[in-house]
């Protein structure tokens, strides 16, 4: 209902800007027009009919139009000035005839008011190369053009008013018209990056008209930082009067890259933001941390709010398979073209007026809006493929069997012929076959498509941008694997003709299918030996080779899909008006849908015989999360003397219900009914899910900046949760934040001429964390399909507890920002320390309360802080060339600073006290028993032992959080080339690729090894890395102690090619004959190279057991119309 609701909504928004633009205006320049010309423009618009006699316009003289935006009746009065023609409107039909001679003609149009003049002008470098798709404003009545392919514009404008023309990359100019041929230089921010002097134009400079019109020379902009404006969610900033920490990544950027989802485009962008993709297969998910864990029990995801509308990560939404280790993403529901910008809030200053959800950090997201002018329309399709960036090196069937037989003569047995069919062969086995597992699995070529269009454009009171997409990626697995998501996004915005009201509707639609296996093959390659059968029989079918697969046949998890299908409905109308001077009142209504259905099939003919099964199985999942937020809210702004005090309060109201279910099905007669629950002859309600959270908060700023100079900030949020008891449901939350713009300062600017631009800030604040689960304040329990006396029965699920709270962190941080040489050069470094107190756990309980655990409350305190330093240059910077880089590096400590009664916790045997959060405690390695070839560790008495005591022997605290990582930006621009690419890197450790399964020891039956372990023990005196091999697992504490030791662990530092993209500006002239604004072809490339001493398959996700993430190629094609 809904859905229907809002698509009426769209389409009766869509028809007014219709009905506006149709029925009442027009819109059009041009010289010396034929009468004929102009009525066929005039019809195309307006849907108006022009009637005439065949020689009535003979006599007609050609006019000069610039009109936007104008009345028909306006229009039409304007063209038959002066013309010797009557004509009349009847209904939506023009009647046009010829005066009579002697006939007086109507009096002379410059008596009348009518549309200004037609202003034009060329807009170029300082060579004289026109800028293609500059912006030029009217800035009176808001109506603006884009320069074509040589720079050149038309725009309708009179005396008096102001245009604003302006350029990525470039400085401002703004103008005012003092004539239809002569202009004075108000303003020109390039000024301040000291270029404009070498161009010419200059404040207070007049400039007159040419035969091309005006000639607009704007030069590469090297200070912009009171320009830029930063959303920090209820309110924006410039980076300059900035109290907060807010990292920003543009649109531009994202674009750039070949990614599905938004959040592998910030990786190596954001200081203080950690991002690692978990797989490789499409739709996978991302380990976000913004400064850290703060959370003992995982609550540590950031807080995402799209348009207005917050947009959290819920269990339901986490695939069912174990492609997605960490679960699903939200962000993945969203079309990476679509976005606009995307800001990282990160201090408590940014943070505290998102209250009990800013602990972790809050991710705004903006998708693009319409724009006042001529409709335009942009194409963009690129396909590529991708492929696995590393595979680890196996034993070959000659080592392998080598291990075997070794194995066998250390443990003095034999090979039997009924098991050892590896090493003898049998009916299925051949010992010398060779078969390399990761070339047959996951050494495929995914494919990958995009898509995308979008037409914007509008008038002064409505604009408007209506964009659809397709994209489709395929996984590196044998069969038909692959996510495709089509997605829609609608804008229109717009005001009254005062822009006293204004409005903005935004909203989006995916529909996203996936089809991967249940089972990543990842997982089960180690146990594959190299001389295992053939996956299939000569008749095609699955080769069971007599239930000798050690984990069953691959190829039989590949045909045991998982099916996902999802849709996301996101939709916000925001409204304002302004009430008096300096007073607005504004308010945001959001609404969002989420709608996945889930399906796992496990089809009889992919399960070994010998396991007695008769019939496939399946298991369905759906879950249905809808909810909606209102946010009032009243900005107020006056100006005191030297200083500018704004104020803002509002409230927000938030409700989210969700309803789902788990059901499996078994007993089907065929497969090819699997996905119909009705023909099972079993099906069990395995979960039920109706769940309400509700949210409601009040919040207030109070900013006062004096001369742009000194500026304070205060934040407050009072929250209000349903996730906790009566009694503990609200919180309050605040910061104060501050900044000293120093550079402002005169004995800096007399003193210190290099400094552009100085700032010192500081913040001190408090937010909230509530992720936690629903309800888990009272007892619940869950429906079990087993029944006693006929009756179902119930299990204990959660334990009460009314004294659940929230959790709560204190953000502390000072920061300083530099910019030198007219900020060519901008340098800031932010120190941070947050530390998250009363812990929310899940700690456990005695069996004989029936419950495993309860939710509560741990006066724990987990500290964060760190060092944060970016460094931005324009290297070279003229009109033939152009490079730019950009560097970040963050330095983050995680520690646990204290935790009351820790020796009595179930805590104790995981974490440390003064350790960090990521520390694993292992027995330290101390190389192999040259007598008995079996793995040694440090004892408490510093002697080797074989038979180390846990948490008495001497402990390594392995710590796998990151020591640093940052990133590398360079953009480089020559003529119609752009150059850009980013290095990303990381410091830290990972487990190496050695015993990761203790199943699978060196020597046993079919697990394969990486070649690392032929550096084993042979024979008395070795002295080795590895113990010897052995088949029976007589090893196999020895072996068990290793996999818990730090021989386990190793480097798992790198440095990434994250992202490269070459494109090339097809030259104006080509542009002007396709009739086309701007075309540009590119290529754009994802995890090229890796420089990592990291011995499994990829540094970045470090797991042995999933798909690592894939390196990608993509060429492609853009085009503006």
């Amino acid at each position: 209902m809904v859905m229907k609701l809002t698509a009426i909504l769209m389409l009766l928004a869509c028809l007014q800007v219709s009905a506006a633009g149709y029925s009442q205006t027009v819109t059009l320049s041009g010289k010396a027009l034929s009468i004929e010309q102009v009525f066929k423009e005039v019809r195309k618009q307006t849907g108006y009919f022009f009637l005439y006699p065949t020689d009535a316009l003979k006599s007609a003289k050609r006019v000069n139009v610039a009109a936007v935006d104008m009345p028909v009746n306006e229009f039409l009065k304007m063209i038959f000035r002066d013309q010797p023609l009557h004509y009349s409107i009847e209904s939506k039909t023009v009647n046009v005839s010829s005066y009579n001679a002697g006939e007086r003609l109507p009096e002379s149009v410059s008596s009348y008011s009518y549309a200004p003049a037609p202003i034009q002008g060329i807009v170029h470098d300082a060579s004289g190369n026109g800028l293609a798709g500059a912006s030029v404003l009217n800035r009176s009545t808001k109506a603006s053009v884009s320069s074509g392919a040589d720079g050149s514009f038309t725009l309708a404008a009179e005396a008096g008013q102001l245009l604003i023309i302006s350029f990525v990359g470039y400085g401002t100019i703004e103008l005012k018209l003092l004539s239809a041929t002569t202009a004075v230089v108000v303003s020109s921010n390039a000024e301040a990056g000291g270029e404009t002097a070498a161009i010419g134009l200059q404040k207070g400079q007049t400039l007159t008209a040419g035969t091309g019109g005006f000639s607009i020379a704007l030069s590469p902009a090297t200070s912009q930082l009171a320009e830029v404006i930063v959303n920090k969610g209820y309110y924006t900033d410039t980076k300059k009067t900035s109290t907060g920490n807010v990292s920003r990544v543009s649109g531009e950027e994202i674009a750039r890259q070949p990614v599905s989802n938004p959040l592998a485009a910030l990786s190596g962008r954001v200081p203080g933001m950690f991002i690692a993709q978990q797989s490789g297969a499409p739709g996978s998910a991302f380990q976000v941390q913004i400064r850290g864990i703060n959370s003992i029990a995982n609550g540590n995801d950031p807080l995402y709010v799209i348009d207005g509308v917050p947009f959290s990560i819920a269990p339901e939404l986490q695939n069912s398979n174990n492609l997605n280790p960490a679960g699903g993403n939200p962000l993945n529901l969203i079309n990476p073209n679509d976005i606009s910008s995307i800001e990282v809030l990160k201090d408590a200053d940014a943070t505290a007026i998102y209250g009990s959800r800013g602990a972790n950090g809050v991710v705004l997201i903006t998708t693009r809006k319409g724009k006042a002018g001529q409709a335009k329309v942009d194409v963009n399709f690129y396909q590529g493929i991708a492929k696995v960036t590393n595979q680890v090196e196996y034993l070959n069937t000659e080592q392998y069997l080598e291990m075997r037989k070794e194995a066998f003569k250390n443990d003095g047995a034999t090979p039997d012929p009924a098991i050892d069919v590896d090493v003898l062969g049998g009916s299925t086995w051949n010992p010398n076959r060779y078969t390399n597992w990761q070339d047959q699995l996951i050494g495929n070529t995914a494919k990958y498509t995009n898509a995308q269009a979008s037409v914007s454009g509008g008038s002064e009171q409505m604009q408007y941008k209506i964009g659809g997409g397709y994209h489709r990626e395929t996984a590196v697995y044998p069969g038909e694997n692959a996510m495709q998501k089509a997605s829609m996004h609608v804008n229109l915005g717009g005001g009254s003709r005062d822009q006293r009201l204004k409005f903005n509707f935004s909203a989006s639609y995916v529909n996203e299918n996936t089809t991967l296996p249940v089972t990543d093959p990842v997982s089960i390659m180690s146990y594959l030996a190299p001389n295992a059968p053939q996956a299939f029989t000569e008749d095609g079918l699955l080769n069971w080779a007599d239930g000798t697969w050690l984990k069953g046949n691959p190829y039989a998890f590949l045909l045991q899909p998982f099916k996902g299908h999802t849709t996301n409905l996101l939709s916000n109308l925001m409204i304002s008006y302004h009430i008096t001077k300096g007073l607005d009142f504004k308010t945001s209504l959001g609404y969002t849908n989420i709608n996945i259905d889930q399906r796992r099939l496990i089809p009889f003919s992919t399960i070994d015989p010998l396991k007695g099964e008769t019939s496939g199985s399946a298991s369905f999942n759906n879950s249905d999360t809808r909810s909606w937020i209102a946010e009032p809210q009243v900005d107020y702004k006056i100006n005191i003397g030297k200083g500018k005090l704004s104020a803002l309060a509002g409230l927000s109201f938030q409700q989210s219900h969700n309803q789902g279910k788990r059901i499996g099905a078994r007993g089907f007669s065929s497969d090819l009914l699997l996905e119909n629950m009705q023909a099972a002859s079993l099906i069990t309600v395995d979960r039920l899910t109706d769940i309400f959270y509700k949210y409601n908060a009040g919040y207030g700023r109070l900013n006062y900046a004096y001369a742009d100079k000194y500026i304070f900030n205060l934040t407050a949020r009072r929250d209000g949760s349903s996730r906790f008891g009566p009694g503990k449901q609200f919180a309050n939350f605040y910061a104060a934040g501050a900044a000293w713009v120093f550079s402002a300062e005169n004995w800096v600017q007399e003193q210190l001429p290099f400094v552009s631009f100085g700032k010192l800030r500081a913040s001190y604040g408090t937010s909230g964390n509530d992720q936690v689960a629903d309800y888990s304040y009272l007892d619940r329990y869950n429906s079990t399909v087993n029944t006693y006396g006929g009756s179902q029965g119930l299990y204990p699920v959660n334990f009460f507890n009314p004294m659940l709270a929230w959790e709560q962190n204190k953000k502390l941080e000072a920061a300083l920002e530099l910019g030198f040489l007219k900020d060519r050069i901008s340098f800031s470094a932010s120190w941070y320390r947050n530390r998250s107190g009363n812990q929310l756990v899940q700690s456990p309980l005695s069996v004989v309360t029936g419950f495993g655990s309860i939710a509560e409350n741990l006066p724990a305190v987990v500290e964060n802080k760190g060092l944060e330093f970016t460094l931005n240059t324009v290297n070279i910077n003229n009109a033939a060339f152009r490079w730019s880089s950009s560097f970040n590096i963050t330095f983050p400590r995680n520690k646990l600073v204290s935790f009351p009664n820790f020796e009595a916790s179930s805590y104790s045997e995981q974490l440390t006290i003064g350790q960090p959060l990521t520390a694993y405690k292992a027995y330290r390695y101390a190389g192999v028993d040259p007598q008995t070839g079996l793995f040694q560790f440090m004892g408490a008495d510093g002697k080797p032992t074989i038979s180390p005591i846990p948490l008495v022997d001497n402990i390594s605290l392995l710590d796998f959080g990151p020591r640093f990582y940052g990133g590398l930006q360079n953009n480089i621009s020559y003529a119609n080339f752009k150059l850009d690419f980013l290095f990303q890197f990381v410091k830290q450790k990972g487990m190496n690729y050695y015993y990761e399964h203790v199943e699978g020891l060196p020597g046993t039956f079919s697990a394969n090894q990486p070649v690392d372990v032929l550096n084993r023990w042979q024979k008395e005196g070795d002295v080795a890395r590895f113990q010897r091999y052995n088949q029976d697992y007589s090893t196999i504490e020895s072996s068990n102690n290793a996999v818990n030791s730090d021989l386990q662990y190793g480097d798992a530092s790198y440095i990434r090619l994250k992202n490269v993209s070459l494109s090339y500006s097809l030259p104006a002239s080509w542009i002007t004959r396709a009739r086309l604004q701007q075309a540009r072809i590119y290529f754009q490339g994802q995890n090229l190279l890796t420089i990592t001493r990291y011995r499994g398959y990829d540094p970045e996700n470090r797991n042995y057991l999933v798909l690592p993430p894939l390196k990608v190629f993509t060429l492609g094609a853009q085009f503006t119309f």
